[in-house]
């Protein structure tokens, strides 16, 4: 799935976040932010970037490439275990976290209807 800027752009503003908040917390300038977020030609962030933007927003991996704002609560976790984990995900390098999101990636494209007919 693309990048989807007009997601980024609502989860900011749903935190009622400035350009300049979300910037500093992931270590860019106010307008790359204001190039990501533009629908028509805009540039798309790096991996990593993408990766720091979900984490600082509190939005479940890959939302910014279409998939859903927060993951479903694993069965028979505990607030306690998820936030454990939650924390364990942001100790992950950008390189391991990347291969984490490609191996989703493929989870998702694995379990997704098919679209063709026969």
């Amino acid at each position: 799935m693309a990048f989807a800027p007009e997601r980024l752009f609502k989860a900011r503003r749903d935190k009622h976040w400035t350009r300049a908040h979300l910037a500093n917390l992931i270590g860019v300038s106010p307008d790359t932010i204001k190039r990501w977020e533009r629908k028509a030609g805009g540039t798309k962030p790096r991996g990593d970037h993408i990766w720091q933007a979900e984490l600082a927003l509190d939005l479940s991996p890959g939302y910014l490439h279409g998939g859903p704002e927060k993951l479903p609560a694993a069965p028979g976790l505990t607030v306690e275990q998820e936030a454990a984990d939650a924390a364990r995900w942001r100790l992950l390098s950008p390189e391991n976290r990347q291969a984490m999101r490609e191996i989703e990636d493929d989870l998702m494209r694995l379990t997704q209807p098919s679209t063709t007919r026969s």
